[in-house]
């Protein structure tokens, strides 16, 4: 008997950001995904995956895609920031 489990999905931020593909204001989180495969009452493989991803509809990503405002602030502040040798 083989039996793959659905596993379960852990939320590892409170915050939440908006999703570029369904454009809901708040519905992406950093998730944490386990999968288990059971063969004769045996877990022989466990899969861990984290990712972002949108509870409103499919969108699934590895990082968050930058907008243009929060790429501006990214480079004001690494000009700001002095390199440390």
């Amino acid at each position: 008997i083989i039996v793959g489990n659905s596993g379960k999905k852990i939320s590892l931020e409170h915050a939440s950001h908006p999703c570029p593909k369904c454009k809901a204001t708040s519905s992406v989180q950093l998730t944490r995904s386990e999968k288990q495969l059971i063969v004769l009452n045996k877990k022989i493989a466990n899969n861990m995956r984290v990712r972002y991803e949108c509870s409103k509809c499919s969108w699934k990503n590895e990082e968050l895609p930058y907008d243009n405002a929060m790429l501006t602030q990214l480079e004001q502040y690494l000009a700001q920031t002095p390199d440390e040798e």
